[in-house]
């Protein structure tokens, strides 16, 4: 009986020090990329959903977590050493970039423009480029130069924590070297 007390009193401190690790590597929520998730996947706004990853997905780990805590934690220290690994080396934070393979097809700038302007006759978003992402638009045509080739891209996104995702949109190539890109699409692969 004592054995129980001790193994599931040593399940509760790593699941402590798992959910205290998990809200200090959280990054800050914005609306707007919320906004953005929910209008490229509406099933987010349902009851269902919300439900599933808010509620029922955090009980069932931390189950899993008080049960199995001897196989989970040689994971969750593999996983640890090979974030800090990657912290070490790229920074901060894993960041998406876009690869030369990664190119589909080069544009302008008034192409693009012209393609994304938001004609919406209920007048809800404004008639610009990209709508109400116009301001970020803008700040992303702040750095090109006429040397700049701007080209669509479509690439696969292994986030270290999450679903991998298939991000569109627009990057900018400067000779060899390809620069910022404007994401327009995110579409997470193998979600609900």
């Amino acid at each position: 009986m004592i054995f129980l007390i001790v193994y599931f009193a040593i399940g509760c401190i790593i699941l402590a020090v798992i959910f205290f690790a998990h809200q200090a590597s959280k990054r800050p929520s914005s609306t707007g990329w919320e906004e953005v998730a929910n209008a490229f996947h509406p099933e987010r706004a349902t009851l269902r959903y919300r439900i599933t990853t808010k509620v029922l997905l955090p009980i069932l780990t931390g189950v899993l977590v008080l049960v199995a805590w001897p196989i989970m934690l040689p994971v969750a220290l593999w996983k640890v050493r090979g974030v800090s690994k990657s912290k070490s080396t790229t920074g901060d934070e894993e960041k998406f970039s876009v690869a030369r393979k990664n190119l589909l097809q080069q544009t302008t700038v008034e192409q693009i423009e012209q393609l994304e302007r938001i004609d919406d006759p209920m007048g809800a978003a404004p008639a610009l480029p990209f709508g109400h992402l116009n301001a970020a638009w803008v700040e992303f045509r702040k750095h090109l130069t006429p040397q700049h080739e701007i080209w669509t891209f479509s690439a696969l996104w292994e986030p270290l924590w999450g679903p991998k995702e298939i991000r569109e949109g627009y990057v900018a190539v400067l000779g060899n070297v390809v620069g910022p890109h404007f994401v327009t699409a995110i579409k997470t692969l193998g979600s609900p």
